[in-house]
């Protein structure tokens, strides 16, 4: 938990410095939710999925660039999990398709004996653009 604690207050002190920029428009999102099934990439990972979101993006020098947060609580067969997903993107309209690159850290924690789900990390390349009826994407 103490680990937790470092990393959001050094996310709330990025958020602060790219908030104090006056000349930059910064847009937050802010979310909750609820799902009786966390499926993640086609896994069902437990049931009773809790969720709460935040996120900030701006643009600098012709990049889109996007920090933020996800938690989420749930049950799975043997265990309470929660799970706080830290990421951050860059991107860059190219005219044709914007690519992107990024990066996810996930922290898990569960209530049993032992971590069933090990923290990982992922870094990403995006690529999308918008057809007008619908938005296409390949990462």
């Amino acid at each position: 938990m103490q680990n937790y604690c470092k990393t959001i207050g050094a996310l709330a002190a990025a958020s602060a410095l790219v908030a104090g920029n006056a000349s930059a428009e910064v847009e937050y999102t802010l979310g909750t939710g609820y799902t009786s099934e966390y499926i993640f990439r086609g896994e069902n990972l437990g049931q009773d999925l809790v969720e709460a979101s935040a996120s900030a993006s701006t643009e600098w020098n012709g990049l889109g660039l996007s920090a933020g947060a996800w938690y989420g609580s749930y049950d799975d067969a043997e265990n309470d999990v929660d799970e706080l997903d830290l990421f951050t993107e860059a991107s860059k309209d190219l005219g044709f398709v914007t690519a992107a690159l990024g990066y996810i850290y996930y922290m898990n924690e569960t209530s049993g004996n032992t971590n069933l789900v090990d923290d990982t990390q992922e870094v990403y390349v995006k690529f999308s653009r918008d057809l007008g009826f619908a938005n296409a994407y390949a990462a």
